[in-house]
């Protein structure tokens, strides 16, 4: 679990395998490198859906399970404490601009 005072990495997204795109696993793989500059670096992923265990398993498949907290879903209202806490939030995806974006 993370200590106060931690670096945390944040990224809320549905983990459905059908939105790879959004490049969670990226963030993943990213962990091990991330962690040999600022080896407390935490990465926390809010959100659940059917792509979880895969990711779970790539996680312990490259030793970065310690640095992975996975903490489900949040509804909005419990988005905003989260959010203020990590000083970085990435936003990636694999493909183009989404419809969210006008």
């Amino acid at each position: 679990m993370t200590a106060p005072g931690d670096p945390i990495i944040l990224t809320v997204a549905r983990l459905d395998a059908r939105e790879r795109y959004k490049g969670v696993d990226h963030l993943i793989e990213a962990m091990p490198a991330v962690r040999l500059v600022v080896p407390e670096t935490r990465l926390r992923i809010i959100g659940t859906g059917s792509d979880l265990p895969r990711l779970q398993e790539m996680a312990t498949r490259l030793g970065a399970a310690d640095a992975v907290d996975f903490a489900g879903f949040v509804n909005d209202d419990g988005l905003s404490a989260p959010i203020a806490s990590a000083p970085v939030c990435p936003a990636k995806q694999r493909r183009g601009i989404r419809k969210s974006f006008p």
